[in-house]
C-alpha cells in the first residue's frame, strides 16, 4: 500500500480519481515541471498525411465503402503507422443514468511501451492529471497502477498524487473505459473483436452513412446496429457510430446511443487537434 493511500486512512482511499477513457485514449501547454517541453503539446498544425491518402484505394470494389474491411484496414494501418501521438479528447459519458458534464482533455500518447498522460482542462470532477504507462507502476498484487494528481485545490494541500488499480472496482464505477483502453488501435482492437462476439450472439448489422466531418476533417462513418435490451443485457449499446478519418482510417470520434434514434447518448468520444507522431521521450512521460 502506498503512502498516500496510508495518509487517507483506508485502501485505495483516492480510486474515485480513476482515469478511464476510450478511449481514449487528447493535447497542448506547457506543464512546467512535469518534463514535457513547452512545445510538446502543441498541436495546432496541421498533421501530415499517411501513406496512400485516400486510405482505400486499394482493394476490390465491393469492399471500398464496407465497414468492417475499413475497420480493418484502419487497424492494419494503425498499428504500421502511428506510433505517438498528441490531441485534445472531448469525453462525455452516462454513468449511473446521469449524463457527465462534457470533458475537454490534453493527452499525449504513445504506443511503445504504451503511455497515457492526461490533463484535463474543462469539467475535471475527480482528476486533474493522470500518467500510465504499461508495466511501470504495479501493486503487491501485480495490479496496473495510474499515477493521478487529484482535482481541486483543496484535496490538493493535503495529497497532490496518488496510485491507483487501473481496473479496480472503483474505476468500473467512474467511466466506462480504463485509461489502458485509450488510443486508436485499442479502439479499432475493441471494436473487432467485439464484431466476433456479437456475430455469434446475432444481431449485428453494420452499415455505412457516407461522408462526415470530425474537426474539420472528412471521415467515413459507420454505424453499428445491435438489438439492445439495456444496460443489463448482452449487448452494450443500440447504436455506435465511429468515424474513421479519410485519409489515416483512425477513428476520430466514437458516439453510443441507447435507442436507434440518437436520443439517449451513452458516451460520446471525439479526437480534436491531432497530431501524428510527435517524438516522445520517456521523460514525456512524467510528472
Amino acid at each position: 500500500m502506498c503512502k498516500m493511500q496510508n495518509r487517507l486512512g483506508r485502501p485505495y482511499g483516492m480510486a474515485m480519481f480513476v482515469v478511464l477513457v476510450c478511449i481514449l485514449p487528447i493535447f497542448a501547454c506547457s506543464w512546467g515541471d512535469n518534463g514535457v517541453a513547452g512545445d510538446a503539446m502543441l498541436v495546432d498544425e496541421p498533421p501530415p498525411p499517411l501513406e496512400d491518402p485516400g486510405g482505400i484505394a486499394a482493394g476490390s470494389e465491393e469492399n471500398r465503402f464496407d465497414p468492417i474491411e475499413l475497420l480493418r484496414r484502419g487497424r492494419e494501418r494503425c498499428a504500421r503507422e502511428v506510433q505517438s501521438y498528441s490531441c485534445v479528447f472531448l469525453r462525455q459519458e452516462r454513468l449511473d443514468g446521469k449524463l457527465t458534464a462534457p470533458q475537454s482533455i490534453r493527452v499525449l500518447y504513445r504506443e511503445e511501451p504504451q503511455s497515457v498522460y492526461m490533463i484535463w482542462d474543462r469539467n475535471a470532477v475527480r482528476v486533474k492529471r493522470a500518467l500510465y504507462v504499461r508495466d511501470r507502476l504495479l501493486n503487491d498484487k501485480g495490479e496496473e497502477l495510474a499515477l493521478i494528481e487529484p482535482a481541486g485545490a483543496v484535496i490538493r494541500l493535503f495529497v497532490s498524487r496518488v496510485r491507483i488499480p487501473i481496473h479496480g472496482e472503483e474505476a468500473r464505477k467512474s467511466g466506462r473505459f480504463a485509461i489502458d483502453q485509450f488510443g486508436f488501435l485499442r479502439v479499432l482492437d475493441r471494436i473487432l473483436r467485439d464484431n466476433e462476439r456479437f456475430a455469434r450472439l446475432g444481431g449485428l448489422r453494420w452499415t455505412y452513412d457516407g461522408p462526415g466531418v470530425i474537426d474539420g476533417r472528412r471521415t467515413h462513418k459507420l454505424v453499428r446496429h445491435l438489438p439492445y435490451a439495456g444496460s443489463d443485457g448482452a449487448y452494450p449499446n443500440a447504436r455506435l457510430v465511429v468515424h474513421l478519418d479519410r485519409a489515416w482510417l483512425a477513428p476520430v470520434a466514437i458516439h453510443s446511443f441507447a435507442d436507434e434514434h440518437e436520443r439517449i447518448l451513452l458516451g460520446s468520444y471525439v479526437t480534436t487537434q491531432v497530431r501524428l507522431n510527435p517524438p516522445l521521450a520517456d521523460s514525456s512521460f512524467e510528472f
